[in-house]
């Protein structure tokens, strides 16, 4: 039976415990269902998250923006979406980021609460940022999710308007159940309040405030999207034979010809090498020739390029800083290059490299100006340094010091293994006891089935990777953001240094070629067998534990805790 909610024009409803109101059929209120540090928490991973939207630095369809079409009368608002995408109300496939970790605790608290139980837990989550005045019409959450779907409410008390006969326009509302909804909370939404008889609409906020709405699809829609992306595959496929394409390439299993010679790795040269096999009898630490002009120089000199190209944080990095960083926690960044990840690391934190110009692009696009400062003197100060240094003869930081430290595509651009073994001693020593890092090299073995995406086969372990340089590179591509197949190049990026400079420097030394598309600059790597790069930590058994190796987009990977 159908009840009528057009007249009711109540606040809250009959509450059945001191922190739970039973407002209608289908719907409940719990209140505190977070605590205020994790509402915090989420609310400002939540404000990082818009920012790389906003740079198109989020993967796929994670960020959308206000549809220019509706900013106008402000039916509008930014929106993050993990896990499932909708777009007009519509489920729709499309590339996105997973439920974060901190989002899945709030599902954990939801069904410690009882708010869902366990099979209602769910895989994704939309969130919506409204600004003041912003607001959603009457509407019915697609069929496709089923019910119950909890909404957690962020920032400000607000309201929303449920019934079957809402009358009004552009967020003024009337007819139906006024809900008030408190900072914390969460609205269950099942049969009954969800729909097909009842909708609910978003009232204008007087301040801005933050829903963060858990669904999940219901099984026969899981079904359907699965058809749905096979036919279209399947489409494609008959498309691809009747216009004579390469059907292998479509599937992704053959390379463009071009790009595959585009990224082929070379074997040093006689004199390269014999230089690299002296340096490694030697007993020293000091960077040798072969890092200094295929590494440090070449990364000055393509270091604007670099940062355009490179600018997205690596996803499982992003994920791994999300869960193991404490609000309090001080970060260092081994190799930070262009500080991708860097900006992920808090306003405490610590960066180095062995390039000048990645560390001028890391320190302009991390810190506040003095003269941005003046503008804001009320926000807070960023207490992010970066140094020069080679982390692999001495990291000029005091024992003991940082609770997390990355060190993310570094150690394949180190020549000798006692330089390899010097800098994972170092990374080490600077974090506290129980401070956790996390190591990433290039693999020699480059597995497409699991996820390797650069195009490159490795001949030997110790090669020159080329990287095609052009001044003209527009100003950061449309990027999809962290993608899950980053690909799994070193990092670095910084200013473009004079033209004269770089000629006498870089173009001589760094055995540049020149073609149609700009310089080639020779990159030396030494590339990673698998359980070579747990190997480099044989010495520091009594200091450290393994406590996770991976294979991840093409690179080896580990994580290790300090003793």
């Amino acid at each position: 039976m159908a009840h009528d909610y057009s007249g009711s024009e109540e606040l809250g409803g009959e509450r059945s415990d001191g922190k739970v109101r039973h407002l209608m059929e289908g719907l409940s209120l719990f209140e505190g269902v977070i605590t205020k540090e994790h509402h915090d928490e989420i609310v400002s991973f939540i404000d990082r998250m818009l920012t790389l939207g906003q740079q198109s630095r989020l993967p796929g369809r994670t960020y959308t923006r206000p549809p220019p079409k509706w900013v106008g009368n402000k039916q509008s608002r930014q929106m993050l979406q993990f896990g499932v995408y909708t777009n007009a109300n519509r489920v729709q496939p499309a590339a996105l980021m997973d439920l974060p970790p901190l989002l899945e605790k709030v599902v954990d608290a939801l069904e410690r609460r009882g708010v869902i139980t366990g099979e209602e837990r769910t895989e994704s989550c939309c969130v919506n940022v409204y600004e003041v005045g912003q607001w959603l019409p009457p509407h019915v959450d697609n069929y496709m999710f089923a019910r119950p779907f909890v909404t957690v409410s962020l920032l400000s008390e607000q309201q929303a308007l449920f019934g079957n006969h809402i009358t009004g326009e552009n967020g003024k509302w009337t007819g139906g159940l006024r809900v008030s909804m408190p900072v914390c909370s969460a609205l269950r939404v099942s049969h009954g309040a969800g729909g097909p008889d009842v909708k609910h609409a978003v009232m204008s906020p007087t301040s801005r405030r933050i829903s963060v709405t858990f669904r999940r699809l219901t099984p026969k829609a899981r079904d359907e999207m699965q058809r749905n992306v096979s036919a279209k595959l399947v489409r494609k496929i008959k498309s691809a034979r009747e216009k004579g394409q390469d059907i292998l390439r479509l599937l992704g299993g053959k390379k463009d010809e071009k790009r595959r010679n585009k990224t082929k790795s070379t074997p040093l040269p006689q004199d390269t090498s014999n230089t690299l096999q002296e340096a490694r009898r030697g007993k020293g630490v000091h960077m040798p020739e072969v890092e200094r002009l295929h590494v440090t120089q070449v990364y000055d000199r393509i270091a604007t390029h670099w940062n355009r190209t490179r600018h997205s944080p690596w996803p499982r990095v992003a994920k791994w800083l999300e869960e193991n960083r404490a609000k309090q926690s001080l970060v260092v960044d081994v190799g930070c290059g262009n500080g991708k990840h860097l900006k992920l690391c808090g306003i405490s934190a610590v960066g180095c490299d062995v390039s000048i110009s990645q560390l001028k692009i890391c320190r302009q696009d991390s810190f506040k100006s003095p003269e941005e400062l003046k503008k804001s003197p009320k926000s807070p100060i960023n207490t992010r340094s970066v140094l020069l240094a080679d982390g692999a003869e001495a990291i000029p930081l005091r024992d003991e010091m940082f609770d997390l430290a990355l060190n993310i595509a570094v150690l394949h651009h180190i020549a000798t293994e006692r330089r390899r073994r010097k800098m994972v001693q170092e990374t080490i020593r600077i974090l506290r006891p129980g401070g956790r890092a996390l190591f990433y090299a290039w693999a020699f073995e480059q597995n497409e089935e699991q996820g390797a995406r650069s195009g490159h086969r490795f001949d030997s372990q110790d090669v020159l990777v080329p990287w095609h340089f052009t001044q003209n590179t527009p100003q950061r591509q449309k990027a999809s953001g962290p993608k899950k197949s980053a690909k799994p190049e070193p990092k670095k990026s910084a200013k473009p240094e004079p033209k004269s400079e770089a000629k006498s420097e870089a173009t001589s030394e760094a055995k540049e070629k020149k073609n149609k598309s700009g310089e080639i600059y020779m990159r030396y790597c030494h590339v990673y067998k698998e359980g070579e790069l747990e190997s480099l930590f044989s010495h520091l058994n009594a200091s450290v534990r393994i406590v996770n190796s991976f294979y991840d987009s093409g690179n080896w990977c580990v994580e290790v805790e300090r003793l």
